[in-house]
């Protein structure tokens, strides 16, 4: 960690060191975790910088994190990051410069073709074990062949929208509300893109650090950093007042190892 921060200050970026910790998934299963609002920082400045992720152990992030955790419900720390910004394995020692190089790499080569592009969804959210390569194009049709809809009944305005296993529907939103400024891959979102996010049976939105529940005919507004506006749901947990017993309980163990991010200003400064 202490080349890294040398290397950082050498190319003029900041480094953040976030700690994870130990916990049972059940089936004798265990894992290290991000808390979750350490995942909702991280996944918010995925979208206003660049940001390259230096990990120093496996790591997960949790995807219902108002409940304990369990295999199902967990994403790897990489997946989570993708397409957004840079991920790189430091877990065995190397020269820190080498891992810079391929954070560059991986940050050169993030895109997005058009607002409708599928890489723009937080997919942690829509499809947390997506399988397709969304960076090549013929991985990207697949993955529209498997989740793109025609509005057969004319309830959108775009015609189509995305739909996951989960029954919910995600429908390019023709209004665009005032929010925050993005950012994917240095280039500017366009201001206000979401989805209009109609939740089906489930009737319940986690975006990794809130839930969300909503009437049976409600939406929510989804933005590409999974930020919520739901004025007609209800918020039921929020990682930043709930307590965390799933992965802070007394018989957990906190690890030290860690994570860095990478945080080189872009046009939008962190808000």
């Amino acid at each position: 960690m202490t080349e890294l921060r040398e290397h950082a200050a050498d190319v003029g970026a900041r480094v953040d060191e976030v700690r994870t910790a130990h916990a049972a998934l059940g089936q004798g299963r265990t894992a290290l975790l991000l808390d979750p609002a350490d995942a909702a920082r991280l996944y918010q400045t995925l979208h206003t910088a660049a940001v390259a992720v230096f990990a120093f152990a496996g790591t997960s992030v949790l995807l219902q994190p108002h409940e304990p955790p369990h295999p199902r419900a967990v994403q790897p720390l990489g997946a989570f990051v993708r397409y957004k910004g840079a991920y790189v394995d430091v877990t065995r020692p190397g020269n820190p410069g080498r891992a810079w190089d391929r954070a560059n790499a991986e940050l050169a080569a993030l895109g997005w073709d058009d607002a409708n592009d599928p890489r723009l969804l937080p997919m942690h959210c829509f499809d947390a074990g997506c399988l397709e390569d969304l960076s090549d194009a013929t991985g990207r049709e697949r993955f529209g062949d498997g989740h793109r809809r025609r509005d057969q009944a004319g309830r959108y305005p775009g015609g189509w929208h995305w739909a996951n296993a989960d029954g919910h529907e995600w429908a390019p939103a023709k209004a665009r509300h005032a929010l925050q400024p993005l950012t994917v891959g240095g280039r500017d979102l366009p201001r206000g893109l979401h989805w209009d996010t109609k939740l089906g049976g489930s009737r319940e939105f986690s975006n990794g650090w809130q839930v969300w529940a909503t009437a049976k005919t409600a939406y929510i507004n989804v933005a590409p950093n999974a930020h919520v506006r739901a004025p007609s749901a209800q918020k039921t947990w929020d990682a930043e007042d709930a307590p965390r017993p799933p992965i802070r309980a007394p018989q957990v163990g906190r690890s030290r190892a860690g994570l860095a991010a990478r945080r080189r200003k872009a046009k939008y400064p962190d808000r």
